[in-house]
C-alpha cells in the first residue's frame, strides 16, 4: 500500500510539474503575441501620422486616407484593418509617441488600463479630450 501511494504521489508530481510548465508555456505566448500586436499596431499608427503630417493633406483627405487603406489593407491581409482600427492605431500612436521601449506601452496598458476602456480612452482623445497622463 506504501510503495502504491509513492507510486500515485510521484506521478502526480510529475503532472503537476508537467501542467504548470505548459500554463508557464502558454502564458509566455499570450505575453509575446500581445507585445508584438502592440508593436505592430504602433507602429502602423506612427506610418499613418507620419504619412499624415509629411504632406499637405486637409482633414477631408485625411478621412479618405483611413477608408482607402482599410479597403487597400483588407483586400491585402483579411480582416482587422477597418477605418476605425486604423484609426485606434494612428490615436494610439499620438497616445504614446516617444516611447523608451514597447514594452514600456504594454505595461502601462495593463497597468493602468483595461482593454475595453482603451476605445473610451481613444474616443475622448480624437474627440477633443485631454490626453491620458
Amino acid at each position: 500500500m506504501d510503495i502504491e501511494r509513492a507510486l500515485q504521489n510521484h506521478y502526480q508530481n510529475l503532472l503537476n510539474k508537467i501542467s504548470q510548465r505548459y500554463i508557464k508555456g502558454q502564458t509566455h505566448a499570450v505575453l509575446s503575441v500581445n507585445e508584438s500586436i502592440i508593436n505592430t499596431d504602433w507602429n502602423i499608427g506612427k506610418y499613418i501620422v507620419e504619412y499624415e503630417q509629411g504632406g499637405k493633406q486637409k482633414i477631408q483627405y485625411g478621412a479618405k486616407l483611413l477608408e482607402n487603406l482599410s479597403k487597400d489593407l483588407t483586400l491585402r491581409h483579411g480582416r482587422g484593418f477597418s477605418r476605425s482600427n486604423l484609426n485606434y492605431m494612428r490615436l494610439f500612436y499620438l497616445l504614446f509617441p516617444i516611447c523608451e521601449t514597447l514594452s514600456h506601452i504594454r505595461n502601462i496598458l495593463y497597468d493602468y488600463f483595461d482593454i475595453y476602456n482603451l476605445r473610451g480612452i481613444f474616443f475622448m482623445y480624437d474627440n477633443g479630450g485631454q490626453q491620458c497622463q
